[in-house]
């Protein structure tokens, strides 16, 4: 019974670290290593740093530059291409900066530093809702350990698989009326205190 319990918590701190790890923010360096600067293109954080990523509620924006900046927020996609610094209300004049993207939506950024923004120091991008659960589980039985215990399936939804079986130390049936009269067993045994079955 010990050696099945400690297996079954095993399986389950593992599978909430991996669950836990996959579905965690993260962090976008806006800009990568060319930071948050006047780019070299126009349209560099929109098409070219912003493509293949995706953004979710809770993930983070780390803004990095050295020399003049400021990170800025406009709240409508005709002041973000107008470059309308009246209309935008300073987040961070002081590297590095770091923003939590907390709404749904689009995120409108820009310098209002002299001429940055038309310079294309500017940022539009989607967040793309909140973040999904990147893996599901099944009982397998065919791993049940010889009729002692259970079979865990954990899939990603890449289609990686993690087995585990579990073993209770005692044999298990798959018979519905065993199996509620083992139940039962249990509780009466958590009842009396009893340390082993």
């Amino acid at each position: 019974m010990a050696r099945g319990l400690v297996g079954l918590i095993c399986c389950f701190a593992l599978t909430v670290v991996i669950f836990t790890d996959s579905t965690a923010a993260v962090t976008h360096t806006v800009g990568d290593t060319t930071g948050w600067t006047i780019p070299s293109s126009p349209e560099f954080y929109t098409d070219t740093w912003e493509d293949n990523k995706t953004f979710r509620i809770g993930d983070k924006l780390a803004f990095n530059w050295s020399g003049v900046h400021n990170v800025a927020q406009v709240s409508t996609e005709a002041d973000y291409d107008n470059c309308n610094t009246a209309a935008a209300r300073v987040l961070s004049s002081t590297s590095p900066f770091e923003f939590t993207l907390n709404t749904t939506g689009d995120h409108y950024f820009l310098c209002t530093v002299g001429t940055h923004c038309r310079s294309g120091q500017k940022l539009k991008l989607e967040e793309n809702g909140e973040r999904e659960a990147t893996c599901e589980f099944h009982v397998d039985r065919a791993l049940n350990d010889n009729g002692a215990g259970a079979g865990v399936v954990m899939t990603a939804l890449g289609g990686t698989k993690m087995y585990y079986a579990i073993s209770f130390g005692f044999k298990a049936s798959n018979n519905e009326a065993e199996y509620e009269a083992m139940l039962v067993g249990l509780k009466l045994a958590k009842e009396l205190e009893v340390m082993r079955l």
